[in-house]
């Protein structure tokens, strides 16, 4: 809201948001909702303007990492045969701690990364294209299971939850009764109702939390059909265009790093595509002997 002041100026007061009314298609949109969401999206996963002298890279934004859940950094060195910089993405948890211990490295090359984006799109668009209706069947009972365990396991969370805050409101009453009885003294009565209502506090706060991700899981439920028809239009998939990067993917979690630098050495990347949510693709997989037999050859 605004405010004439006595000297006629204008000045902006902050309204409470629950103060607010808001009337929604009074009037015909300038620009359609899906429009609108792309363009928020866009600005989310955009990049910073760059100092001078700094790199940039087009999939800063949508690598994150996959036990912290923090975005991951861009790493920029430069080969020692050539010149050349390469580039990397590592967990910026790990690199913006002063010793190194809020997280893993969680390092992936750039490179291998946007080959692997672009494998992955490529089979999937030969899945879908090859039986479109199979491809939405798969991803809709994937999705329905991964939901029905999404729910189980909040609902646990939220019933232990509520559970622990009926054990703290026991406790707190039990402590004000032995302080009027002289149990126990004002400041141990003090520093033990702080810590009990400190915990509660908390609780309530991940049960607000995990009522917030449901009803942000309802509004962003998968639709195979829509990513079937972007599909279409990108029928020979021979490289990754920004507009490609834009429209199909939505996060990229790295994983750490296993079996150290021996050729059983692999990490895991979640790829989550918009519009099929964790939809996980059932290509056929390679046994564990042609895995490392196909390791070998690369390295001869």
């Amino acid at each position: 809201s605004v405010r004439v002041d006595k000297r006629g100026k204008k000045k902006r007061i902050p309204v409470d948001e629950n103060d607010l009314m808001v009337f929604e298609n009074t009037h015909e949109a300038i620009i359609t909702q899906e429009v609108w969401d792309k363009a928020h999206k866009k600005k989310r996963i955009s990049n910073k303007k760059n100092p001078s002298n700094t790199h940039s890279h087009r999939l800063s934004g949508y690598i994150y990492c996959a036990d912290c859940g923090k975005k991951m950094g861009l790493v920029s060195q430069r080969r020692k045969d050539n010149g050349e910089f390469y580039y990397a993405f590592q967990c910026s948890q790990y690199r913006n701690s002063a010793l190194y211990g809020e997280c893993e490295s969680h390092y992936v090359n750039a490179g291998a990364l946007e080959d692997l984006i672009l494998e992955s799109i490529q089979k999937l668009s030969a899945h879908v294209l090859d039986d479109e209706e199979a491809f939405i069947e798969e991803v809709t009972q994937q999705c329905d299971q991964n939901q029905n365990d999404v729910e189980d396991a909040n609902r646990r969370e939220v019933e232990s939850a509520k559970h622990r805050i009926e054990e703290l409101n026991f406790m707190l009453k039990k402590l004000y009764e032995d302080n009027v009885s002289g149990k126990i003294s004002d400041p141990q009565f003090s520093f033990l109702s702080e810590q009990y209502d400190s915990e509660a506090e908390s609780l309530e706060q991940k049960i607000e939390e995990i009522g917030a991700l449901v009803s942000e899981d309802k509004t962003d439920k998968a639709n195979p059909r829509k990513f079937g028809a972007l599909i279409k239009k990108y029928t020979d998939i021979s490289s990754i265009t920004d507009d490609m990067l834009f429209f199909f993917f939505y996060k990229i979690y790295v994983h750490q790093v296993t079996g150290g630098r021996t050729r059983y050495r692999q990490q895991q990347i979640d790829i989550h595509f918009n519009f099929l949510g964790e939809y996980i693709p059932a290509f056929d997989e390679i046994s564990e002997e042609e895995r490392i037999a196909m390791i070998d050859a690369e390295h001869k």
